[in-house]
């Protein structure tokens, strides 16, 4: 569940007077599918009991959502840390990766489907020039220096934003991550 600043959070109604941190992220962050108790805000929670936690993570975010959310939060909240939660998969979603796209495909079934003005709507064939566009889009997305020197400015750009917000910034690899 979530409180009334959309967070899931050890408080149900946030009160800004207590110390707290924030969490950003995808669905690990989020912990989707996990009870509270098992997430990793809750469990930092537990050792840093004269803190609460906002946990703003969200499931499907790239790593450039959760800096969006971030600046979004921070312009209301003054956090004593945030956490962003990374893995290897989201150098490929932070760029739209064909293997990203064929993940959203596979398993969500995103359509593809175009509107452009007001009455002209069409599903794209192989061939159609935005599907072209898309797929480039895609393929530059899926080089690795592209994935890697992307995942980089964005964890720069966190930590300046936090620098900017007089926010201390942990980064947690929650998978095998060497890069």
């Amino acid at each position: 569940s979530l409180n009334n600043l959309g967070a899931r959070s050890n408080l149900k109604n946030f009160n800004s007077k207590r110390k707290f941190f924030g969490t950003f992220g995808c669905s690990i962050s989020y912990g989707y599918a996990l009870n509270e108790e098992q997430t990793f805000s809750y469990l930092i929670n537990q050792e840093l009991i004269d803190y609460n936690y906002l946990n703003f993570s969200v499931p499907g975010y790239s790593l450039h959502q959760a800096l969006i959310k971030y600046k979004l939060k921070s312009k209301d909240l003054k956090f004593d840390f945030s956490i962003v939660g990374i893995h290897p998969d989201l150098e490929k979603r932070n760029t739209c990766s064909i293997k990203w796209v064929n993940i959203i495909d596979n398993f969500w079934k995103i359509p593809r489907v175009y509107k452009i003005g007001k009455i002209f709507n069409f599903l794209p064939s192989g061939r159609s020039k935005f599907e072209i566009i898309n797929i480039l889009k895609f393929f530059i997305g899926s080089i690795k220096v592209i994935q890697k020197s992307t995942m980089k400015h964005l964890l720069l750009e966190f930590k300046n934003e936090c620098v900017k917000n007089n926010t201390k910034l942990y980064i947690l690899c929650v998978d095998n991550y060497p890069s």
